[in-house]
């Protein structure tokens, strides 16, 4: 039996206002809705195909969909909702699809309502991230923050003391909602930033597209734990959602994160629409690291200090951000900057460094005396292009600790594959590796790292990496 009705539109979903139902014959009211919402993409529209009732009374909804042929490397997203009244949604799943024309998801708690009513958004949702591994969901959302002790931290003739950051926590779903796009839209679409890293600037046309695993306006995880804090520090001339898949994984094990943008970042948009890039460029003789290595401490000090706030009197975060349990998680030039403020900050315990840089020459201190806190170190094993191979830097802070220090290299990785990029490009770029390897090594590794030192959970991956993680090489601990 087929039925037609009309219902007023939902906006976070974009619903069309006619929609298709169906009524399963000889299963009372399971129902199906066909398609919701506005395509953006030209392809063939996501949609709920059918749904058929298993003997059990789990019901098995089929969902189709196709992206454009610039996007079929990818995976697609499909945010299934369920109702029993077709006016109250919950969030079912969000089934990502990788190759196959069609597929389906066994919604095992049917049996449970007398009747069940199935929608997802004909959106084309691509993304080029693996689904992240931990229990929770991801929720996320952008702020401006001003730090009044400094009035022009970002050097414009218009003088701003403002920054963004972003903040990824453990969350709980609601339906109505389409995941966070991958990278604020400006930065993604601005094709100088794809020719400065030597890639073809159309890609200014794609990575626009790319949505992520987090989304936006969720509630925090319901509870009354705090969550461990993570401050993430981008490399030179990327931004603060550069490793945007890293951040959401350790969310899903139940961290708060936040990163932000520094003032070497590539560009920042900000919510009223202004677009303000960087006045540093390639590296140079000229870059001024010692400055910019200050600049970015006094960042995360602020994020800091507003975290504290967040604590004491934010609606949706108060009493729950544990600040006596923080860490840092940094990229590149993003090393420079937390491996000085955790050595010099009683408030963090723990850092992971991703193939970083520590411009020892200018932080005599650590040179000296190595990093004397738990640290992690992951780095590329290609030692043929120096300007990014930072090995050397990670074994001279090793040889100088004394204990709870592991250092590790990802066998034919290279710079691009410690953050979004590694996900972004084709693995037949030669410095590409099979990314998903890659992938699952550090972050298991990370997961890992923090559970121990924020958390007191050892998991005693990192007393000796399994097997299976082939990719791990040259690893030592202490």
């Amino acid at each position: 039996m087929k039925t037609r009705l009309k219902e007023k539109g939902n906006n976070m979903l974009r619903t069309s206002p006619t929609k298709s139902y169906y009524l399963l014959p000889g299963i009372p009211f399971v129902w199906l809705v066909l398609s919701l919402g506005h395509l953006e993409l030209a392809a063939q529209p996501h949609s709920c195909r059918s749904v058929a009732v298993q003997p059990g009374g789990s019901a098995t909804v089929t969902l189709e969909g196709k992206a454009p042929s610039a996007f079929r490397a990818y995976s697609e997203l499909y945010p299934l909702e369920a109702s029993t009244n077709l006016t109250d949604w919950s969030l079912v799943s969000c089934v990502q699809q990788t190759s196959s024309p069609s597929l389906t998801f066994v919604d095992t708690n049917a049996s449970e309502f007398n009747r069940r009513f199935y929608r997802t958004p004909s959106n084309v949702l691509v993304t080029p991230f693996p689904k992240p591994s931990g229990p929770f969901a991801v929720g996320s959302f952008s702020r401006v923050v001003s730090d009044p002790a400094r009035t022009n931290r970002y050097r414009y003739s218009n003088q701003t003391n403002a920054f963004m950051l972003t903040c990824w926590y453990p969350a709980q779903p609601q339906a109505g909602r389409l995941p966070a796009a991958a990278w604020d839209k400006r930065v993604a679409a601005d094709s100088a930033r794809y020719v400065e890293f030597a890639e073809d600037s159309s890609w200014a046309n794609i990575v626009p597209q790319f949505s992520s695993h987090a989304w936006p306006g969720w509630p925090l995880a319901p509870g009354t734990n705090r969550f461990p804090i993570i401050l993430y520090s981008h490399g030179y001339l990327c931004h603060r959602k550069s490793n945007g898949r890293d951040c959401e994984e350790l969310a899903s094990h139940g961290y708060v994160v936040v990163g932000v943008d520094h003032e070497d970042c590539w560009g920042t948009e900000f919510p009223d629409a202004r677009y303000l890039k960087s006045p540093y460029h390639e590296v140079s003789s000229s870059t001024p690291f010692a400055y910019l290595i200050g600049s970015r401490i006094k960042d995360l000090l602020c994020v800091v200090d507003e975290l504290r706030r967040w604590d004491a009197s934010d609606p949706g975060l108060a009493g729950r951000l544990d600040l006596d349990r923080l860490g840092t998680l940094a990229m590149s030039f993003g090393g420079s900057t937390t491996a000085v403020l955790s050595q010099t900050n009683d408030a963090v315990k723990c850092a992971a460094f991703l193939d970083c840089t520590f411009h020892l020459e200018i932080n005599t201190q650590l040179d000296q005396i190595g990093f004397q806190k738990p640290f992690l170190a992951i780095n590329n094993d290609y030692a043929a292009y120096a300007p990014f191979y930072f090995w050397p830097e990670s074994t001279h802070l090793f040889d100088r600790a004394t204990t709870n220090a592991v250092i590790f290299q990802i066998h034919q990785s290279f710079h691009y594959s410690f953050f979004d990029f590694g996900w972004f490009f084709p693995v037949t770029e030669p410095w590409n590796p099979l990314m998903p390897g890659t992938t699952a090594a550090i972050d298991a590794a990370l997961v890992s790292f923090f559970n121990k030192f924020l958390k007191a959970a050892d998991d005693h991956f990192l007393d000796q990496p399994p097997s299976q993680y082939a990719e791990v090489v040259n690893f030592m601990k202490k």
